[in-house]
């Protein structure tokens, strides 16, 4: 676990601090309000309602739910009645199909996920040992989700530096580069291109959970720019990163899974 990063607290959000997991292909937030108008992201998001009911607006309806399943790219606005907890996956993931596997089934946003309130209760308890891997376990419906160990070592690898080539990752598992991108495809559910964003988001964090700015974590990073980092950024999540470093906050950047564990077992610093 990273030290905490502190930001200035805007008018419009509470005093209390947030806190965000950053893992590979999942991302989670817990805390106030971001107060954020319409917005849409590139990852599907599953969001709690932890001190109560959560307003959901969508095109000119408005619903309210305990909790809400909103796929990508679904222009729409969450309110919380207090706190709230926002768990991002990487669309065709096995962990987004787990998810959904224990929403009530329908089209665009699903609401009444099987565990929604043990889920706000949990949301409590994520700083404590075993506390984030209890909550994404019950987030996914307990799925015991698989991977090949060659690409939990392959991501464990990028995670740590995401420039590596497929063909350099491919070997380094014993593996030819075709049958990798395969086998990669088919346990992340997604390109090696499109994982190698979130691995750039997880080293991003490892520096501001350090201390860096957001110029210096988007250079190590690997990002052209820090604009080209907080585009990037916005595009997946629906939020610029200076946004949500303008509450106080704290940032965990953490390994899922060990070589040959199953998905939802096991989460290294």
């Amino acid at each position: 676990m990273r030290e905490p990063v502190t930001g200035a607290l805007p008018e419009t959000c509470s005093a209390e601090r947030g806190a965000v997991w950053l893992l590979p292909g999942e991302a989670l937030y817990r805390g106030p309000t971001l107060r954020l108008d319409e917005h849409t992201g590139a990852a599907s998001c599953l969001v709690i309602g932890i001190d109560g009911p959560l307003r959901v607006a969508v095109g000119g309806s408005v619903e309210h739910h305990r909790s809400v399943f909103i796929p990508p790219r679904l222009t729409c606005q969450v309110t919380p009645t207090g706190r709230l907890a926002c768990y991002f996956l990487e669309p065709g993931s096995p962990q987004e199909r787990a998810c959904l596997a224990v929403l009530r089934p329908g089209e665009g946003i699903r609401a009444g996920h099987r565990h929604e309130r043990e889920l706000a209760e949990l949301a409590g308890s994520l700083t404590e040992p075993g506390g984030l891997q209890r909550w994404v376990e019950r987030a996914t419906g307990d799925a015991e989700v698989r991977r090949d160990e060659r690409i939990t070592a392959a991501v464990a690898m990028l995670s740590a530096e995401p420039d590596l080539s497929a063909a350099r990752l491919a070997a380094a598992v014993h593996l030819s580069p075709a049958h990798f991108l395969r086998l990669f495809k088919r346990d992340t559910g997604t390109t090696l291109r499109r994982f190698r964003l979130w691995a750039r988001m997880l080293v991003a964090g490892a520096h501001i959970a350090d201390g860096a700015d957001l110029t210096r974590a988007a250079a190590a990073a690997g990002f052209a720019s820090p604009s080209h980092f907080s585009s990037v950024f916005h595009a997946m999540f629906g939020l610029a990163p200076s946004r949500l470093l303008a509450v106080p906050l704290d940032v965990h950047v953490r390994q899922r899974e060990a070589p040959g564990e199953p998905a939802s077992g096991g989460f290294a610093r």
